[in-house]
C-alpha cells in the first residue's frame, strides 16, 4: 500500500518462535515522504492511530499522491514563513 507519512514510524510484525514473541519483519517511514508498505501494516495499532490522527494518509491513486505532495509543500512553505517572522 502506498502512503504519505508526515512523521517517522516503525511498524513490526511479530511471530512466535520457541514460545517467544519476536519481530519477524520491520518497516519504517520517513518524515514527509511517500512510502510503500506491506498490507499487514494496516493491522498495526500504531498505523491505525497515525492514520486516524492524520499523520499517515493512504494513497489510492496518483491524484491522491499529487494532493498529498501539494499539502506537504504548502506546510513546508508555511513553516518557513513562520520562522522568518520570528527571526525578523
Amino acid at each position: 500500500m502506498r502512503v504519505f507519512a508526515k512523521k517517522s514510524y516503525e511498524f513490526k510484525r511479530y511471530e512466535t518462535k520457541n514460545g517467544q514473541k519476536v519481530a519477524a519483519e520491520k518497516v519504517a517511514t520517513s518524515p514527509l515522504s511517500f512510502c510503500d508498505l506491506p498490507d499487514w501494516v494496516a493491522e498495526d495499532r500504531m498505523f491505525q492511530w497515525a492514520r486516524s490522527s492524520g499523520n499517515i494518509e493512504i494513497l489510492a491513486s496518483k491524484a491522491d499522491e499529487k494532493l498529498a505532495e501539494q499539502k506537504a509543500s504548502a506546510g513546508k512553505k508555511g513553516n518557513k514563513e513562520k520562522s522568518e517572522k520570528l527571526t525578523s
